[in-house]
């Protein structure tokens, strides 16, 4: 995975970037709640997170039609709109290539409706609603798909994964996780990446094993997206290479593949073997070219 996955990163932090003009509309502060990433099992490879009490309003109204279908128009069916009752959410993928993954939402609606809608929607789509009970969680699925579960908690945490790395999100949303020892070295690479690129409501970091390094010759990176001024928004990434050789091959090609796909200019600063990157995209032509896309 190496020029294909490089695109699909910048692709993802597009996206991230283009849902942050959402923290124009809203300023509010959120009461204490349950921070996603507690339920992110020890050790992931990637981590996305987004406050969505800011973002989904402007993802209601910017989404191209064939988004905005697969996210909305659940109301009547479950009596509100799930996308607009979630506050935070986090999407987790394993470090070992397994077809994985964990979304993990804060919700203010109760769980007894989480729950109805999740077994309305299935019955819905033609399946088999199954319920069942793991510890505060509640469980449903469906029996003639059980690929993949909702589990929901009486807080309104909501996490949708399946066989063992659902398990592994249910035990860490329990305070019940146990890391190894290469675990507990990602965990503190993610959190260091993460302070120093955020806080930011749009922040992704991505500590890849060498078979799924996005770009050759780096271990790392985080990177994270805000308005400014309105019309564009300020990107920022920090890249942690293998060495200074790295670094200096990846400048580039980053550069190249930043101007090409969001058509943005780039600022790059190494020292050492780290790389800071800086960037503004005009908000327009970004979403114009999403449309394009059929995202």
């Amino acid at each position: 995975m190496k020029e294909r996955a490089l695109h699909w990163l910048l692709l993802m932090m597009a996206l991230s970037a283009a849902v942050a003009l959402g923290l124009r509309a809203q300023r509010t502060r959120l009461p204490a709640r349950f921070d996603p990433l507690g339920a992110v099992p020890p050790g992931p490879s990637l981590i996305l997170t987004l406050e969505l009490a800011k973002l989904a309003p402007f993802l209601a109204a910017q989404l191209p039609p064939s988004a905005r279908t697969k996210l909305l128009g659940l109301e009547p069916t479950c009596g509100f709109e799930p996308l607009f009752s979630l506050e935070r959410g986090a999407l987790a993928l394993p470090s070992r290539e397994r077809d994985e993954l964990a979304l993990i939402f804060v919700s203010k609606r109760a769980q007894r409706e989480l729950v109805e809608c999740a077994q309305k929607v299935v019955a819905q789509r033609g399946g088999q609603p199954d319920r069942s009970e793991l510890g505060r969680f509640v469980l449903v699925r469906d029996a003639k798909r059980p690929a993949g579960e909702i589990a929901v908690r009486h807080d309104g945490v909501i996490i949708t994964s399946g066989g063992e790395y659902l398990k592994q999100s249910l035990a860490a949303a329990s305070g019940l996780a146990r890391a190894d020892a290469d675990a507990q070295l990602r965990d503190a690479l993610h959190r260091t990446l993460r302070s120093r690129v955020g806080p930011s409501d749009v922040l992704l970091s991505w500590v890849p094993e060498t078979f799924d390094a996005p770009l050759p010759g780096v271990r790392a990176l985080a990177a994270s997206a805000s308005v400014r001024g309105g019309a564009q928004l300020s990107l920022r990434a920090l890249l942690l290479c293998e060495s200074n050789t790295g670094c200096s091959q990846v400048e580039a090609r980053i550069e190249s593949l930043a101007s090409e796909l969001l058509r943005a200019r780039v600022r790059a600063v190494r020292s050492g073997a780290e790389l800071e990157l800086t960037g503004t995209v005009a908000l327009e032509p970004l979403l114009s070219r999403l449309s394009e896309s059929g995202f």
